[in-house]
């Protein structure tokens, strides 16, 4: 919770996962149908000024989100009262960095190669920053697990293999 709080409603750690999983498959679904239309619908860089483009999608989602703050915030589900100032202007920091610079990167490489190409390069944000914790010498080192060295494996060998026609000199892998 923003304000502190958090959610107070006792929920079963079963049905807790569950939904969790669920959300989490509906979120890439859309972020999947989202790349594709982003492709579909910009087939040249030159066609959309992406600033603008971002700027447009953040202000409607502005304008369809505040709403839906508001009532959580009445409801009790969401407070957010009491935010300090620092976090706020934490949360700004962010939100021009690491949201707006990165999705007008990702647009624009999802416009010079195809979503796949472009979501695969950013799965690979998570066994890098395993790889990143392991080798942090502040850090205490985390347990390897198989299955996460599997996961890591599956994941740098996917993204190399799709891009494997364009690095060997084959036909362009990146299109579609």
């Amino acid at each position: 919770a923003l304000g502190g709080g958090g959610l107070e409603t006792p929920v079963r750690p079963l049905e807790s996962h569950m939904l969790g999983d669920i959300l989490s498959l509906v979120a890439a679904a859309f972020f999947a149908v989202y790349s594709v239309l982003v492709k579909w619908l910009i087939p040249s860089e030159k066609s959309i000024r992406m600033p603008m483009f971002f700027g447009f999608t953040g202000v409607f989602s502005a304008i369809m989100c505040a709403p839906m703050l508001v009532v959580l915030h009445y409801t009790g589900i969401e407070p957010m009262s009491n935010i300090p100032p620092r976090v706020v202007a934490y949360l700004t920091l962010n939100g021009l960095v690491g949201t707006v610079l990165s999705d007008l990167l990702w647009a624009k490489a999802i416009v010079l190669t195809s979503p796949l190409v472009v979501n695969l390069g950013m799965s690979l944000t998570i066994p890098l920053s395993c790889l990143a914790d392991y080798l942090n010498p502040v850090s205490p080192t985390p347990r390897l697990q198989w299955d996460y060295v599997l996961g890591a494996g599956l994941v740098f060998s996917s993204f190399f293999l799709v891009n494997c026609p364009g690095l060997c000199g084959g036909e362009e892998g990146s299109e579609g």
